[in-house]
């Protein structure tokens, strides 16, 4: 469900592409489809490794901003007018150490304290309308 809510988010606020590392589920899966409620197949998907991710974000000059609970800077105090990309990682995991121990901005969204964090789809969905909100979407 998460996936498929996560591509919903994406799509309505245009994203070009989501890129998926480390697939732990079938993308093409019904809960998957249905939750995205047919949306999967009005962007495009990537499966990649995190090199390759990685690899081609900084060849395309695209900003890398990884969220994490232990993230130095809060996510409303960047910029995300230019070529930008969300890193978020598992629910049950969070991110990669590959991603933790890359040269990316690492940020986070304050919580109310004794929350370990939120769902990754609502996580996903602030951080993407921010972006859109900064470049003047209505």
């Amino acid at each position: 469900g998460n996936l498929g809510a996560i591509i919903r988010s994406a799509y309505a606020a245009k994203v070009e592409a989501i890129i998926i590392n480390d697939l732990k589920t079938d993308i093409y899966n019904p809960n998957v489809i249905r939750s995205s409620e047919g949306l999967i197949f009005k962007i495009p998907i990537v499966v990649a490794t995190f090199k390759e991710t990685e690899n081609f974000l900084k060849k395309q000059q695209i900003n890398i901003y990884a969220a994490a609970l232990n993230g130095a800077k809060v996510y409303t105090s960047l910029d995300y007018t230019s070529k930008t990309a969300f890193v978020l990682g598992s629910e049950s995991d969070g991110l990669s150490s590959d991603w933790l121990n890359s040269d990316v901005k690492i940020i986070k969204i304050p919580m109310r304290p004794g929350m370990d964090s939120l769902n990754v789809s609502v996580a996903t969905a602030v951080l993407l309308f921010e972006a859109q909100r900064q470049r003047g979407f209505v």
